[in-house]
């Protein structure tokens, strides 16, 4: 999964949200194996190789569309048009998603997400 937060001109942003607007993805099926290394070597604090071929992408990468945030009684920041949370901690960020599932349930998901670029 790629996730790109970028800063939003507050001219732009609604009342009640922030000046930040995240994007999701996911990664496209040719760059899966160069993606779990990479993964596995931001996880270890590790530096990436120069012949990964996920890591320009992922640079480069731009989502489709940007949503909206808002804050959170907690510490972490919510997309304004899903139940999907961020929590950034001081090496990654968690992302949970919560989707209703049928008969009320819900389905959560979590993803642990590691900076490729600032």
């Amino acid at each position: 999964m790629l996730l790109l937060a970028t800063q939003a001109p507050t001219s732009t942003v609604p009342p009640g949200e922030l000046a930040l607007r995240i994007g999701t993805g996911p990664v496209p099926g040719d760059k899966r194996d160069h993606g779990i290394k990479l993964a596995s070597a931001l996880a270890r604090g590790d530096t990436v190789s120069r012949t990964n071929q996920t890591a320009p992408y992922v640079k480069t990468w731009k989502p489709e569309s940007a949503r909206g945030t808002m804050q959170t009684t907690g510490n972490s920041v919510r997309l304004v048009s899903e139940e999907v949370y961020l929590r950034q901690t001081a090496s990654k960020i968690l992302l949970v998603r919560v989707k209703s599932a049928a008969g009320g349930a819900e389905d959560i998901s979590a993803a642990e997400l590691w900076p490729v670029s600032w």
